[in-house]
């Protein structure tokens, strides 16, 4: 990706926040297999600590790599020549 393109769409349909998956990742074992009490809690925490974490990280990201997009030469004008 050069400069001034802009960075690719994804459909929003199709994008789960990113805290989600990770959340499942770490606390799905604790829900769905008779685990120990003391080691089925501490994957639940795990799990909740870790996913906000993961989520804040991404927004950051995001967030920085539009705020580096470039600026249009013309604002408000969509073709270039005009």
């Amino acid at each position: 990706m050069t400069r001034g393109e802009p960075p690719p769409v994804r459909p929003a349909g199709l994008v789960a926040p990113p805290g989600a998956p990770l959340f499942g990742a770490v606390a799905r074992p604790a829900l769905l297999f008779g685990l120990p009490p003391l080691l089925s809690l501490a994957l639940l925490r795990l799990g909740t600590a870790v996913a906000p974490v993961v989520f804040v990280a991404r927004v950051i990201s995001v967030l920085v790599r539009f705020r580096q997009a470039g600026q249009p030469s013309h604002p408000g004008r969509t073709n270039p020549d005009s």
